[in-house]
């Protein structure tokens, strides 16, 4: 597992002259699965933030009673959680140049920071912070109760939720007090599940239509993913290997390129910039607070992830701190360029 991170990690400094294309969109594929997937956990907690307000009456953007249990029952989303607690797949632990151990962390821009940064590492980073919250919410909201899902005699979920107690240190309580009731929670439940199950039951109410809800539930199920299913059946390889040789054509490819050329320029700074308004400075006159509307928030340099304010004037894509950054990068950057 730490292998792993680790590789995933050095991905984006792997870029060598000798790389076939096959290799490259390789190593990219891997860094876009692994960044779509940590702001999958970020956006995960956003929906459970609002199914849990709905249930406490805090907001009036409540989703459906449906996915809540689609959360709680279908996914499972209480084990899954606390099963990347225990990953952490945001932080991992390599050698540095002198051959000592560094703890890294994954950062919203992309990059990895390490400890050794103390201006910008975290005790607690935002991802992890995101999921403890949820588990927090799921656990003391009453959603539990809404939907009827159990974790008092459910071996699995005691588990899972046990494993979490040596990571609730006081640095990470410090940080985000809440977890403070949470230690306790998990403290009662070890001892007793009946003891548990009486403190969720007191912080959440009685729902008299839960019990019926579980006998007779009915819910509307988007049909685009069943027809896709049913289309396509048995016609996976066939449909790939077509849309593989279109690629490949001459035809694709300038498509492709059309295609690339118009989201580049949908997501240029003077476009974002009209949407959201104007930046807060412009990056020539040096100000680190650039960037601080929901799309582009502050670069940051790709080689020490100190907050940038100049880019590659070629591509416009990586960002750095300094020229001895840029410098230093230019020779695995310049194919990508």
């Amino acid at each position: 597992n730490e292998e792993k991170k680790v590789a995933i990690r050095l991905l984006k400094d792997q870029t060598t002259s000798s790389e076939s294309s096959k290799e490259e969109l390789e190593r990219q594929g891997s860094i876009i699965g692994f960044e779509v997937s940590m702001k999958a956990v970020a956006l995960t907690c956003h929906l459970i933030e609002h199914c849990c307000s709905g249930i406490n009456g805090t907001s009036i953007s409540a989703l459906p009673l449906g996915i809540s249990r689609r959360i709680l029952h279908t996914h499972d989303f209480l084990c899954l959680l606390c099963h990347i607690l225990v990953l952490a797949p945001w932080s991992c632990q390599d050698a540095d140049s002198l051959g000592c151990r560094v703890n890294y962390q994954w950062h919203e821009s992309g990059c990895w920071i390490a400890e050794t940064d103390e201006k910008n590492w975290s005790p607690v980073t935002k991802t992890e912070g995101q999921v403890w919250l949820s588990i927090y919410q799921l656990l003391f909201s009453g959603l539990m109760g809404a939907v009827n899902y159990e974790i008092v005699g459910n071996s699995v979920r005691h588990q899972a939720l046990l494993r979490l107690r040596p990571f609730l240190t006081e640095t990470r309580i410090d940080v985000i007090p809440v977890l403070g009731q949470l230690r306790r929670f998990l403290e009662e439940y070890a001892m007793s599940e009946g003891v548990a199950a009486n403190i969720v039951g007191r912080s959440a109410p009685t729902y008299s239509a839960a019990a019926v809800a579980q006998l007779c539930h009915v819910e509307d199920v988007a049909e685009i993913h069943d027809r896709i299913m049913q289309r396509y059946k048995g016609k996976w390889e066939a449909t790939a290997e077509e849309f593989l040789s279109r690629i490949q054509s001459q035809e694709g490819c300038e498509a492709a390129q059309r295609a690339a050329s118009r989201w580049a320029d949908t997501f240029s700074e003077e476009n974002v910039g009209a949407l959201f308004g104007a930046q807060t400075m412009n990056i020539a006159s040096g100000d680190a607070d650039s960037f601080e509307h929901p799309l582009l928030r502050a670069p940051r340099c790709v080689v020490c992830g100190e907050v940038a304010t100049k880019r590659c004037s070629r591509c416009k894509h990586e960002w750095y701190c300094r020229r001895q950054c840029q410098v230093e990068h230019w020779p695995r950057h310049k194919k990508a360029c």
